[in-house]
């Protein structure tokens, strides 16, 4: 949760405002980019947290073993 408000949520709340706009048909081509560069941004920080509980079991299972 700590790394999802720190480094995730700019970027989540930078994809609901465009998500809004979208649904208006509001996008430039512009905007459009930026969201292509956020799901990016998006994409690669989801990633890094999902490999959280991975070093978590790794780290036990050391635990248990040493």
């Amino acid at each position: 949760m700590p790394f999802t408000i720190a480094f995730m949520m700019g970027t989540n709340n930078k994809l609901l405002k465009y998500a809004e706009k979208a649904k208006k048909d509001d996008l430039s081509v512009t905007e459009t980019e930026d969201v292509d560069g956020l799901l990016k941004r998006w994409t690669f920080l989801n990633g890094v947290r999902g490999l959280f509980p991975l070093a978590g079991a790794v780290a036990a299972g050391i635990a248990i073993v040493a």
